[in-house]
């Protein structure tokens, strides 16, 4: 994955912070291990603003992975948060410490490429806290992405470790975010399970990723000299809960329409003809005789556009007429008329002799496909119908998570969106926020 510019500059200044919190330095004699761990919790939080507006799931995964080992860190050393660094705090503490800050500044400087990798470095952190006896475990929690919604619906949030004390009424554990509690509807010694509306949560509109932190805190029962004394404990652990984008991408559809365009008219002439009543051609008359000229094939007649056109060698008693022009074809009669020596009975002339060829305009359509397009964003569960014939439409649709599919019929298997084509139209219905699971 690509190290985004802010996360390379974000890694640089918590290098340096570094150098502020580690014992060597010389530079931690007044500072607590409460404020060194708060300070780490900072970063993370910072880290988690700075991927939100780059929109790089991964790190804003991988510290909700890193603030879950800080808490534990905090609720393992509840009894040495005031504690300074110097020489008297123990040497373990404080390189729990520098492993944490190790943890963090590779998610932000991209040194950990992975959530797994993430997750693997702040859960081994956590397996080597020193908890008291009877001390609740956050292990794990989901989601990891809340899917907004405009309809309300329940967001599961499900908490998995170690609670010894939460099916008891009086170490009921809550959950609070944005300033509003709530408490599990599911709780026993391994699991936390919470409903929290979606309402709470932001970017129900928002096209870009968001996050927003949390906090839970879990009662439970610390035994003291030798069990004779008991004392009521919270430990608190802050929650990042990532928000997917209010849409789930961008979908253009591009529908194909056919449509016949006729063309530019264009003249066609016949090839040339010749009618004649002389002595080379009998010395008959011809009268009326038809002459049918069809269009080119795939072509239609211009009506009203014929014409006779009359070559050279053309001369002596001869007609013309149009017929017709219908039917995608044109039919002009021609006459030629005999005639004989100049005499007392009969009339003096010449012969009919045409050369010609017959024209006309003509058009020839041809099939033209256009291209229409339309970009639809969806918001979860929410569905639209698109009237276009079947085999005329094509969806291509980029996912929020970056990658791109193309559909030209009914596609059930995305898990983001649904395409269901008809005979005349088709719909596209994007997951419903209630039911989606990412990743």
């Amino acid at each position: 994955m690509k190290v985004k510019a802010v996360a390379r500059t974000l890694a640089v200044l918590l290098l340096v912070l570094i150098a502020a919190v580690t014992p060597s330095s010389g530079q931690l004699a007044g500072l607590t291990l409460g404020a060194a761990l708060s300070k780490l919790m900072d970063q993370v939080n910072d880290a988690i603003t700075a991927a939100r507006n780059s929109g790089d799931t991964l790190e804003i995964d991988a510290g909700r992975q890193a603030a879950l080992a800080i808490s534990n860190a905090q609720n393992a050393y509840q009894d040495s948060l005031n504690k300074t660094f110097d020489d008297h705090l123990d040497p373990t503490i404080r390189g729990t410490v520098n492993q944490l800050q190790t943890v963090v500044t590779g998610i932000t400087s991209g040194v950990q490429t992975t959530v797994a990798q993430a997750e693997l470095s702040a859960q081994q952190i956590v397996n080597g806290l020193p908890f008291r006896q009877h001390e609740p475990q956050l292990t794990s929690f989901t989601p990891n992405f809340v899917v907004p919604s405009t309809s309300d619906y329940p967001v599961v949030v499900h908490l998995k470790g170690n609670f010894e004390f939460a099916a008891q009424s009086a170490f009921t554990p809550e959950l609070t975010i944005s300033g509003k509690d709530y408490f599990p509807v599911t709780a026993t010694t391994q699991e936390l399970v919470f409903h929290i509306p979606v309402s709470v949560f932001r970017n129900a509109s928002s096209t870009g990723y968001e996050a927003q932190d949390a906090e839970v805190k879990v009662p439970w029962q610390e035994s003291r000299l030798l069990g004779l004394r008991h004392s009521t404990v919270m430990d608190s652990y802050r929650l990042y809960l990532g928000i997917l984008p209010g849409k789930i991408g961008k979908i253009t559809v591009t529908i194909a329409t056919t449509r016949t365009d006729p063309g530019p008219p264009k003249t066609f002439t016949s090839r040339d003809f010749r009618q004649c009543s002389t002595s080379d051609c009998g010395n008959n008359d011809d009268q009326n005789h038809p002459y049918t000229i069809p269009v080119e094939t795939g072509c239609q007649v211009v009506r009203n556009t014929s014409r006779l056109i009359t070559r050279p060698g053309t001369g002596g008693v001869w007609s013309d007429s149009f017929s017709s022009d219908d039917g995608n074809q044109v039919v002009y009669k021609v006459t030629s008329i005999h005639k004989g020596a100049c005499s007392v009975f009969s009339h003096c002339g010449d012969s009919g002799d045409v050369r010609f060829a017959i024209a006309f305009n003509e058009v020839c359509p041809t099939q033209v496909t256009d291209q229409t397009t339309q970009v639809i964003q969806l918001g979860w569960g929410d569905s639209q119908v698109v009237t276009a014939k079947a085999g005329t439409w094509t969806v291509a649709f980029d996912s929020f998570d970056g990658h791109h599919y193309e559909y030209t019929d009914t596609e059930n298997n995305n898990k983001f969106l649904t395409v269901n084509g008809t005979t005349n139209s088709f719909s596209l219905t994007a997951q419903d926020a209630a039911s989606l699971v990412w990743p």
